[in-house]
């Protein structure tokens, strides 16, 4: 991956000083520009690029003294790119096409925004993020030489060139709060844990830390199962795994690693956005019972369906759930297939047909007629009959791809029909205290 040093060059008259990251100091030098490509770039290889964005002002006033002083250094000639001032309104997404344009594909961008002016900074944020997405380029890292630290700038200027000592900060953990903002949003909105993973996984190789303190060995070691465990139960309710469901298997694991992280947690870990999902989490598997095999399980996964636009799996685990319901109510083994679930599913379609008995077909011509006749008579099982054939005809639609007479003509009616067959449902086991 190639990579690539960014940095905006501006008009002031800088004073030399010596910047300083870590244990590395760069002594004597005019543009913090000198001591970042020094410390940060050290490793670039001819296909690395160095750019440099001026205006027409800074390229009169800085720019042959910044190549001057990259001579010095025996830094490879940078790349300039003229830029507007930035004084309209209009110039500002002038400056992001400049800008993003100049990145180079799949590139590892470092970037010191220490001069850059005015708006420069929001807009970084955003262009990087953008570009990311785009052209696949990550972060290294986004540095700032804090030169205000050591006082007015008159008071600067009157210091001998030993006591300025400015440090360089690292500001990528700012970036990283933007991933946080749209992995929880991933999250929230669709239930989509694959960005949460993947800051976890950066946070973990210390990409996101440099300069600062890690999070203790600790925190990282229970953020791990948490984001994995997370990822099981949300994988759970996508593949339908309706008896893992049912039994709160993942669950379970979920609220014991949400437990273990809480118990870990630190305001200044780069982890701390965790805590905020956390909560979110505890309210999300609140209604599950833990402690037994319930199909009110089943029943809480179906409204995360709906919730996460699921609607496929939403379908087949609310079918599902009322056969395994009306199994295990009448003594038959919901967890054989051949015999006891066909059985329930067969007798659910011929009530709702009003097939006569007479045309009953195998399985159920394979059990007691009395017995069968007293589940149709049965009061609870005649309520699910209704939501049961509309959910099998939707059901069937989507399995079938619409490949079938009069398929659903608007995806958006799936969703609300299934919302309406599981509010009819969950009202059904309130009636009925299940």
């Amino acid at each position: 991956m190639p990579k690539q040093y960014i940095s905006f060059l501006g008009t002031n008259d800088y004073l030399p000083c010596n910047y300083f990251f870590g244990e590395e100091m760069v002594k004597n030098v005019k543009f913090v520009q000198t001591a970042t490509v020094k410390i940060f770039c050290g490793d670039f290889k001819e296909e690395d690029m160095i750019t440099i964005f001026i205006t027409d002002e800074s390229e009169i006033v800085n720019k042959s003294k910044l190549v001057e002083e990259f001579k010095r250094f025996n830094f490879k000639e940078p790349e300039f790119v003229k830029i507007p001032s930035g004084k309209e309104e209009k110039e500002l997404w002038l400056l992001f096409d400049i800008v993003f344009n100049s990145l180079k594909e799949n590139s590892s961008i470092i970037f010191d925004i220490t001069h850059s002016f005015r708006y420069i900074p929001m807009l970084s944020f955003a262009l990087l993020n953008y570009s990311s997405f785009v052209k696949g380029t990550t972060l290294e890292g986004i540095y700032y030489g804090a030169l205000e630290g050591l006082g007015k700038i008159d008071e600067v200027r009157d210091m001998d060139i030993e006591e300025r000592n400015v440090p360089i900060f690292d500001l990528t953990p700012l970036i990283t709060i933007q991933k946080w903002s749209i992995a929880i949003e991933n999250f929230i909105q669709s239930g989509n844990t694959a960005k949460l993973n993947e800051i976890f996984e950066s946070i973990s190789k210390n990409h996101f830390t440099s300069g600062a303190s890690l999070s203790t060995d600790e925190q990282v070691k229970s953020a791990g199962p948490l984001v994995k465990n997370l990822q099981e139960f949300l994988g759970d309710i996508t593949t339908n795994r309706g008896l893992k469901l049912e039994r709160a298997e993942s669950v379970r694991k979920l609220q014991r690693s949400i437990q273990r992280f809480n118990k870990t947690f630190s305001t200044s870990s780069p982890l701390s956005p965790l805590l905020k999902i956390n909560q979110k989490l505890e309210s999300l598997i609140e209604p599950y019972q833990l402690e037994k095999t319930s199909v009110k399980n089943l029943l809480n996964s179906v409204e995360l369906c709906i919730k996460y636009g699921l609607i496929q799996q939403g379908y087949t685990q609310l079918q599902e759930l009322i056969i395994t319901f009306l199994c295990k109510k009448f003594g038959f083994d919901y967890l054989q297939y051949k015999l006891n679930r066909d059985v329930m599913s067969k007798l659910l379609k011929v009530v709702a047909s009003k097939k006569p008995e007479s045309k009953w077909e195998y399985p159920l011509t394979e059990i007691d007629r009395n017995r069968l006749k007293a589940i149709v008579e049965d009061e609870t099982f005649k309520k699910f009959v209704s939501p049961y054939s509309a959910l099998t005809d939707f059901r069937n639609d989507i399995n079938h791809s619409g490949f079938n007479i009069n398929p659903v003509k608007t995806h958006i009616r799936f969703k609300n029909q299934l919302n309406k067959i599981y509010l009819k449902v969950k009202k059904i086991f309130q009636e009925e205290e299940i």
